[in-house]
């Protein structure tokens, strides 16, 4: 039988959702992206100014807006708010928009951890039909390594206690049938 996966605290793990762990990395990788965009392009618009970064990228806009009016303030003898100003100043800020609009959608984003895409055995009773489904998986994929078996039939005659994967040709444990209470 197959080495059982464990964690530091012998903690039996079902399965590891790769797919949705590399989405949500790709995702987050694109919040860096943006936020790296974000600085250049206010370092561009105003070379000489000193950012605080928590504050920009809670509200990119309205924090611009702050920055413009700190960095023209001695010129600005009608305290005109920084939208106003940069009207007046010719300050295309158009690139700045479409990036925060961009970044609006995925500020809220943290870096994934593998460990949240871990499902794991909680009990007894679904450590039993953990194992019975990987003695299913481990005795489907040695058969069919010799024979042809059809893996959507298959899965319907055991009562959905294995997957069958289609890009790789393998049987796997169904996660739904261990965690559920109905068998």
């Amino acid at each position: 039988m197959a080495k059982q996966h464990t964690t530091t605290d012998n903690r039996t793990i079902i399965k590891v959702d790769r797919k949705a762990y590399e989405i949500e990395q790709i995702n987050y990788n694109k919040k860096v992206q943006l936020e790296d965009a974000i600085l250049k392009e206010v370092y561009r618009l105003l070379p000489d100014v000193k950012i605080n970064e928590t504050n920009l990228f809670n509200d990119v806009l309205s924090e611009f807006n702050t920055l413009v009016e700190l960095v023209y303030k001695d010129t600005n003898p009608m305290r005109l708010k920084g939208s106003k100003l940069m009207e007046l100043l010719e300050i295309d800020a158009s690139n700045l928009v479409v990036v925060s609009t961009e970044y609006d959608k995925v500020k809220h984003l943290t870096q994934p951890n593998i460990d949240d895409f871990y499902t794991y055995v909680d009990n007894e009773a679904e450590y039993k039909r953990y194992i019975l489904c990987k003695k299913v998986a481990n005795l489907l994929n040695e058969v069919s390594t010799e024979h042809q078996i059809f893996g959507l039939q298959i899965t319907q005659g055991f009562n959905h206690l294995v997957n069958f994967n289609m890009e790789n040709q393998e049987y796997f444990v169904n996660v739904p049938f261990i965690k559920s209470t109905r068998y």
